[in-house]
């Protein structure tokens, strides 16, 4: 039994090499993933609503949010099903 398990950023990332790993066609797909508080949408242009609401949350406020999301993706593109699962078709 092969399973992925990551929480918060990791289940972000578990969540892009599952969608990876399903979309190659010729590898195994793992038979679970865990993801607990998944980061799965990283589109600071589009913010979900949930974004907007704790937007000044005491424990990660919006302005590191856009740091480390920066930092992650770089110069991709963030509506990227791979670094935003959350819009895999």
């Amino acid at each position: 039994v092969e399973k992925f398990i990551g929480d918060s950023a990791g289940g972000g990332l578990v969540a892009g090499t599952l969608l990876k790993i399903v979309r190659a066609g010729n590898l195994r797909v793992p038979d679970g993933g865990i993801l607990i508080y998944p980061v799965l949408y990283r589109d600071l242009k589009a913010p979900l609503a949930s974004h907007l609401r704790f937007r000044n949350d005491f424990i990660l406020p919006h302005q590191y949010r856009e740091i480390y999301t920066n930092a992650y993706v770089r110069n991709s593109d963030p509506r990227d099903p791979l670094l935003s699962p959350l819009l895999a078709p």
